[in-house]
């Protein structure tokens, strides 16, 4: 079924789904939109993929590595409000996305940077 969506340019939502293949995050990749809220973790590779998504939502992270930050970072929309603890260096891979939904308590992280270094990132 995943082969399939390569020929589609559409939305999914996935968000029963708690974990997935490389392969099946491969397959994913090329969906203009994408859900997956009930995933709890992700593999580098798996972070690298899905960041061709225009529109991705992993809700249900609670941590990312600074290289699944670095790749998230590329996504046009994401939403990451599981996530409750990031460091500096996801602070400014994060911050390069145009329009992030976070946690409250992390928004203020991405604001200070963002402010900081305005010309810098958009």
């Amino acid at each position: 079924q995943a082969e399939r969506l390569k020929k589609t340019k559409s939305q999914l939502q996935l968000n029963g789904l708690t974990n997935i293949s490389d392969e099946q995050a491969e397959s994913l990749s090329y969906l203009l939109s994408l859900e997956l809220n009930g995933m709890i973790s992700i593999t580098s590779k798996q972070a690298e993929m899905l960041s061709q998504i225009e529109t991705l939502s992993l809700d249900g992270l609670l941590t990312i590595t600074d290289d699944q930050a670095e790749f998230l970072g590329k996504i046009k929309f994401l939403s990451l409000t599981g996530l409750t603890s990031i460091t500096d260096l996801q602070v400014e891979s994060l911050s390069r996305v145009e329009h992030l939904k976070i946690s409250e308590a992390l928004q203020p992280f991405i604001n200070t940077f963002r402010a900081k270094y305005k010309n810098h990132y958009r």
